[in-house]
């Protein structure tokens, strides 16, 4: 019931791109020819420079740098097999929240 066909989504690309969408422009406020301008307080710059946290973990460089050199030598094989498989699982499991 949730699959289309092949023709439904061929006409309903056909639909899509026919529709134009027209924003209207908002009025301006500020006179033509200046700039918006920005400034940090002395605290956010100085919470700026420090380490960023990139969502709570750190960064494993022992990772990075093995990948690295991997990559540069050319010796990295992609796993056909295992990115299928992934993509079935992922598949899978949107259908199933789908359902609920």
């Amino acid at each position: 019931m949730n699959e289309l066909h092949p023709t439904t989504k061929v006409a309903r690309r056909q639909a899509l791109n026919k529709i134009s969408v027209s924003v209207p422009k908002a009025k301006s406020t500020a006179v033509e020819g200046t700039a918006d301008r920005v400034s940090l307080s002395a605290t956010s710059k100085a919470q700026a420079s420090q380490k960023p946290a990139i969502a709570g973990s750190e960064i494993r460089r022992d990772l990075v740098n093995k990948f690295k050199l991997v990559l540069e030598k050319g010796d990295y094989e992609v796993k056909a097999d295992e990115i299928a498989d992934k993509m079935v699982q992922k598949i899978r499991e949107e259908k199933n929240l789908s359902i609920i």
